[in-house]
């Protein structure tokens, strides 16, 4: 019943090395890009802030896991969420310490 729609968010993350952790917290919804008539007493736009953590047990496997509640109580937000993870990470991994620098040789 929703046509096209802008969708928005915004994120922050910060990684706790001692514990090989990372804090996240994410505010994201969407509008219609057209005016939407629906016999609800929800909104046709919504809101959600979530706030976990992910944590990093081998070099490309995490855990994550965390929270989210409505910001605004539209047609696609729960009021509440609990959610939880397990991430694969595809590619090549950055360096956990930067390759040394080259000695020049004099001869």
């Amino acid at each position: 019943p929703i046509g096209d729609q802008m969708l928005y968010s915004a994120a922050v993350a910060y990684a706790h090395h001692p514990w090989d952790v990372t804090f996240i917290g994410e505010l994201f919804g969407s509008t219609p890009m057209e005016t939407v008539n629906l016999p609800t007493d929800r909104q046709s736009s919504n809101m959600e802030a979530l706030a976990g953590a992910r944590y990093t047990f081998r070099d490309r496997w995490d855990l994550h896991g965390g929270l989210g509640t409505e910001v605004v109580h539209g047609l696609a937000t729960p009021d509440f969420r609990i959610y939880a993870g397990l991430n694969y990470r595809f590619g090549p991994l950055p360096d956990a310490e930067p390759a040394p620098a080259p000695v020049a040789v004099r001869e």
